[in-house]
């Protein structure tokens, strides 16, 4: 089921939206000069920006350029020249905020879940109570597949960077989730990671869930196994009692 906001909702929620933006980019700015990235206590960060990064640098710094050369070329006409000066200044710190937000808010991996991240406005908190398996599966956007899609009776969300994802997690059941257009049920969401295999080998260490198979880590095996208790086990429980009024 689809939360989408009403049509006479979304004026208002895209101005609120863009103030939002500005300011997150700030924060970020500020937290990637800090050396402060945004990973809760005693999670281990994922970075997944190796593929977009260059491109966003490029832009910043072409941004950067104009703002330059506009000044030197209408330097003369006070009038034309601060509005530019301001405009372009503004561009380059937008710039500067998004590049800043996928460096400064990557996705996490601890005894509380996962939280899978894109900048400042996505952040999904998977606690393991939700979590089935976490697989190594390249995928590629097909012409202009959208971010949703849903096939054999299962809805994927594709939080795709440079149109590529290649971790799926899979979640128990259909769990909703909030995103910037608003929530949707899923089943899994496919990321991407710099490095997926680093990825699965922390769900590995902090579930102390099993290998199924080459590149599927099953945190839901250890509660059917009654021998394995370590782990996951622990974790799940925990998540449940936190979970119980």
């Amino acid at each position: 089921m689809s939360g989408r906001r009403p049509a006479w909702q979304r004026p208002g929620y895209l101005f609120k939206r863009a103030v939002l933006m500005e300011w997150r980019g700030y924060k970020s700015i500020w937290r990637q000069l800090a050396r402060r990235p945004r990973v809760p206590a005693g999670m281990r960060a994922h970075d997944y920006h190796r593929a977009i990064a260059p491109m966003l640098t490029v832009f910043l710094l072409v941004c950067a350029i104009e703002v330059v050369v506009v000044d030197i070329m209408v330097h003369r006409w006070p009038a034309v020249r601060l509005p530019l000066l301001l405009l372009g200044i503004w561009t380059v710190a937008m710039m500067a905020g998004q590049l800043c937000g996928v460096l400064s808010r990557p996705h996490a991996v601890g005894d509380d879940g996962i939280r899978v991240r894109y900048g400042p406005e996505i952040d999904v908190p998977l606690s393991w109570a939700t979590i089935d398996s976490v697989e190594l599966r390249s995928r590629t956007r097909r012409d202009k597949e959208p971010a949703l899609t849903t096939a054999e009776g299962r809805t994927t969300y594709h939080l795709r960077v440079a149109d590529q994802t290649n971790l799926d997690i899979t979640l128990e059941e259909p769990t909703t989730i909030r995103l910037p257009h608003g929530t949707e049920r899923v089943d899994v969401i496919a990321v991407y990671a710099d490095d997926p295999k680093a990825f699965l080998a922390d769900v590995r260490r902090v579930a102390g869930a099993p290998e199924s198979r080459q590149g599927v880590v099953n945190p839901a095996l250890v509660k059917s196994s009654p021998t394995y208790t370590s782990g996951i086990s622990r974790l799940r429980a925990s998540a449940y009692e936190k979970q119980s009024p």
